[in-house]
């Protein structure tokens, strides 16, 4: 058997976290006490291990997984309908949460209540051509915009970022096609929803 790296992610709350990976259909193979609290929780060849930090800043925790799967659309619905299930919701602010899912995207977050970050990834290719496609030479600027915020969105987390380069881009986009105009606006609403109206005086051109 090859070596196998394996991250150890912090937990404040051990019971709640293991829980909450239980409800996404992880089981626990291992647990122990003492000397320190300690799990792995399983789902198929998936393996995460955590470790108890009573003084874990969950709200500052950096803790980032990366896994690489052959149908990302099909593990965000696995993973949206055990919250919805566990939760009564799909949280996509807050702790925990999931990023929401559009047709076309490689990828997406899942952030636990101990905010450790599961990065979901499409296999191949496709993922490194969306994180390519703000340096599409061919693109318009507004599409430009959207590509970049995908990318700020997608594979940093960052709407705040990501919300203040559609509207920049919307502000100057006098001339672009309607379609293009529309899918910033949806983009932005689906990160905002509370300032729904304000975005959509932006099409109003």
């Amino acid at each position: 058997m090859p070596p196998v790296m394996i991250p150890v992610l912090p937990c404040s709350d051990f019971d709640e976290t293991l829980l909450f990976w239980k409800a996404l259909d992880f089981k626990n193979t291992y647990r122990q006490e003492k000397p320190y609290p300690y799990a792995v929780m399983v789902k198929n060849d998936w393996q995460l291990h955590f470790r108890q930090e009573k003084r874990l800043d969950i709200h500052n925790n950096y803790c980032i997984n990366l896994l690489i799967v052959s149908d990302v659309a099909a593990v965000h619905q696995q993973f949206t309908q055990a919250m919805k299930a566990y939760l009564g919701k799909v949280p996509a602010t807050g702790l925990p949460r999931i990023t929401r899912f559009k047709t076309g995207q490689t990828r997406f977050t899942l952030t636990d209540i101990s905010g450790n970050g599961i990065i979901v990834i499409q296999s191949g290719e496709a993922d490194q051509k969306n994180y390519e496609a703000y340096d599409n030479a061919n693109l318009t600027p507004l599409q430009k915009a959207i590509a970049l915020a995908r990318r700020l969105r997608e594979y940093k987390e960052d709407d705040k970022a990501a919300i203040k380069t559609l509207v920049t881009a919307l502000k100057k986009a006098g001339k672009e096609e309607r379609e293009n105009i529309n899918i910033a606006v949806e983009m932005l609403i689906d990160m905002d929803a509370a300032n729904e109206k304000q975005y959509r005086t932006l099409t109003a051109s």
